[in-house]
């Protein structure tokens, strides 16, 4: 798949359609899909796919070899934590404590 359009299926309504494309990078893996994840991540609210996303990335990682590019994505993502959680936890009308 290419970039573009890995971006444009990732933002489908359908979470069965997000579902399949990752499902397909995970499958297999490319370089250029590392990017479109991280963005995915960062606007996902459902958590299902934000935790199949996360092992997605992984695995591309685990793959393809990318420790130290991998590194820096995931410190990436894991600083948007909170703000996902709060989304979530938002969406789900559960109010902080």
């Amino acid at each position: 798949m290419e970039g573009e359009r890995i971006n444009q299926l990732l933002q489908d309504k359908s979470p069965s359609v997000r579902t399949a494309v990752l499902r397909q990078l995970a499958e297999h893996p490319q370089d250029a899909a590392i990017q479109s994840l991280i963005d995915y991540l960062s606007r996902e609210t459902d958590e299902d796919l934000l935790v199949y996303a996360t092992k997605t990335l992984g695995q591309i990682g685990d793959q393809a070899g990318l420790p130290g590019r991998l590194w820096r994505s995931w410190h990436r993502m894991v600083a948007s934590v909170p703000q996902r959680l709060d989304a979530i936890t938002g969406s789900l009308g559960v109010t902080g404590t």
